[in-house]
């Protein structure tokens, strides 16, 4: 398979290089937040800039983060080190980027000085896997300076022009939404898949078991999928959630989010799981939080009147269905298919698809599910 598969959202990350806000990218880790910031630096080179204009910092580069940390100034001075002239001299556009900002918390308030005194000639773009603590940092330090774009795995829709060249024309939910999906424009849609089915049977294959995180989508041998996967939440649990001191056992944050894994695409009661849990509908609402904050679940409630929306069973989806699928110990096809998580997968597909494809819209519809 190609390493690098074109993502939706990089056209619109490509315009906001040339508007003033800051471009916060926010996500689950691994969805492949470092790549883009790469494709955008090599998108810039392509159209000319030139490389002296465009510098980009790692924060997990052990000397920079001590640097900063010990004088959050040495970061300009490493800019204009680089630059080969003080910031105040910059007369040409200038890119920055930063990945793994949360990092180095400290760096923040400098970015912010960097954008309101020379924004002019300065576009910054920050990127980082712990979501919650980058998205915090952003929004206290650089109120009303950032935009936030989400990052998601994969989408459908994303591999299935990738791997078959289909074209950008407007989707069938954008479609469906704006009234313009008919009979006609849906089987048009559908002629050059139907000639590829048995080739799309073998891409769908593949992420319906393995899911949409593009280092374990892409990777062909089934033992390495397995050992990343399992990898992925022992990650989460390690160098995410140790930095969020809500959270204060660690075992039955593991436990719970275990519990909640299990219960993917299920109507979610709390005091019904605490009970079987064993764990206290607070601290159960409470990880259910932090698991929302950091990207992980997102909850969806009934399609019903707003005012009554509080009161109804939500339900739970994991980000990502490949993830699911290894908690659950699926590890082949064949035990999909022959499981009763074949139609919770499928379900979870759907959903996270259309988050996805309405997470960066200006004006996204609410997104409910029908409970009659």
């Amino acid at each position: 398979m190609e390493n690098y598969i074109k993502r939706e959202l990089f056209p619109t990350l490509l315009k906001g290089l040339s508007e003033s806000f800051i471009s916060v990218i926010i996500g689950p880790r691994q969805t492949g937040k470092t790549t883009i910031l790469k494709k955008l630096i090599s998108e810039l080179k392509s159209q000319g800039v030139s490389e002296k204009n465009i510098l980009s910092y790692n924060f997990d580069q052990i000397e920079l983060k001590n640097s900063i940390k010990q004088n959050p100034n040495n970061l300009i001075k490493n800019i204009e080190s680089s630059l080969n002239r003080a910031l105040s001299s910059v007369a040409e556009k200038t890119y920055l980027f930063f990945d793994e900002a949360r990092k180095i918390p400290e760096a923040f308030d400098i970015i912010k000085i960097i954008h309101d005194e020379y924004g002019q000639f300065f576009k910054v773009v920050i990127s980082g896997s712990s979501s919650l603590n980058l998205y915090q940092r952003s929004a206290e330090s650089l109120a009303g300076r950032v935009r936030f774009f989400y990052f998601s795995p994969f989408s459908w829709r994303e591999l299935v022009t990738h791997y078959f060249s289909l074209g950008q024309d407007m989707s069938l939910i954008t479609q469906s939404l704006k009234h313009g999906l008919t009979y006609e424009t849906y089987l048009a849609s559908q002629q050059n898949l139907y000639r590829r089915k048995n080739e799309i049977h073998l891409i769908w294959n593949n992420y319906l078991l393995s899911g949409g995180l593009p280092e374990i989508f892409l990777t062909e041998d089934i033992e390495k999928k397995e050992l990343a996967l399992r990898d992925y939440l022992a990650t989460y649990l390690e160098k995410d959630i140790r930095y969020l001191r809500t959270v204060k056992d660690a075992d039955i944050f593991s436990s719970t989010l275990n519990f909640f894994l299990q219960n993917d695409a299920k109507l979610i009661n709390l005091s019904s799981l605490s009970t079987d849990a064993s764990v206290q509908r607070l601290t159960l609402k409470k990880y259910l939080q932090i698991l929302e904050d950091t990207f992980l679940v997102k909850q969806l409630f009934p399609f019903t009147k707003i005012s009554h929306q509080a009161v109804k069973s939500p339900k739970l989806y994991f980000f990502d269905h490949g993830l699911v699928n290894y908690q659950k110990k699926i590890y082949s096809l064949e035990q999909l298919e022959a499981s009763e998580a074949l139609g919770t997968v499928f379900e979870n597909i759907i959903v996270n698809n259309t988050i996805a494809h309405f997470a960066n819209d200006p004006m996204p519809p609410w997104i409910n599910f029908w409970r009659d």
